[in-house]
């Protein structure tokens, strides 16, 4: 399956993705307890995935993908990734995950057409560059707040990377929400576009989901005409 997502395979080198063919760590634990959770929370993650420090991981020095299986007694299991999102974001995380079990049923193996569409409308370094200088005025790396907060996170980042990984930043017992596969299926109906493949992912359709309950949530039912709402890409 790597060879369809090299990348996968390979390190951080500046903003770029380095196809070094470093490999993908893949940790076998066997567990003495007799089956897996049923309900895994964030705070578990600390147990079943196999983080690396973000600090490392943008310096080449560690790798932008891991996977964790934790076997248990009764023969279930706990399969963890962990990515860089500057490798993958939701939608090519899934990509990848569908391509893979695709691999391990015996299935032909295709670059998703899908994300390599989305990857070509992106812009790239230089556009994103001259995107800023057409929007803001000046080009990105060009302002003092950019230097003063690179610096910042410099310092900042490998102490809260240890805090993070002995669990007390508080990043891992956030409430979550829970959905059934009747309510999963609903949101995803009424995601799906007409047009097109016909086709969304669970990510997308969430994501339209959230904003659509926040803007009913903040708009006054007295508004009328059209509304927008956005979110940033960060790259």
């Amino acid at each position: 399956v790597l060879a369809n997502h090299p990348a996968c395979a390979g390190r951080l080198l500046g903003s770029a993705v380095a196809l070094t063919g470093d490999g993908v760590p893949f940790t076998v634990v066997e567990s003495l307890e007799s089956s897996a959770p049923e309900v895994i929370q964030e705070i578990d993650l600390l147990r079943f995935a196999d983080f690396r420090r973000p600090t490392r991981v943008v310096k080449g020095l560690e790798p932008l993908l891991t996977m964790k299986l934790t076997s248990f007694l009764d023969g279930s299991a706990v399969l963890v990734m962990c990515h860089c999102h500057a490798l993958l974001d939701g939608t090519s995380a899934f990509a990848f995950l569908g391509d893979w079990a695709r691999s391990a049923r015996g299935e032909k193996t295709v670059a998703s057409r899908r994300t390599s569409a989305l990857l070509q409308a992106l812009p790239d370094e230089g556009q994103l560059y001259d995107l800023s200088q057409e929007k803001f005025g000046r080009p990105l790396a060009g302002s003092w707040t950019y230097s003063a907060l690179k610096v910042a996170f410099d310092l900042v980042c490998p102490l809260y990377d240890r805090l993070f990984l002995a669990g007390v930043t508080g990043d891992l017992s956030r409430p979550r929400v829970y959905f059934s596969d009747t309510e999963l299926a609903r949101i995803k109906a009424a995601a799906t576009p007409s047009a097109g493949d016909g086709w969304v992912s669970t990510q997308e359709a969430l994501t339209a989901y959230i904003l659509l309950t926040i803007g009913k949530a903040t708009l006054p039912s007295t508004s009328r005409g059209r509304a927008i709402a956005a979110f940033a890409l960060d790259a």
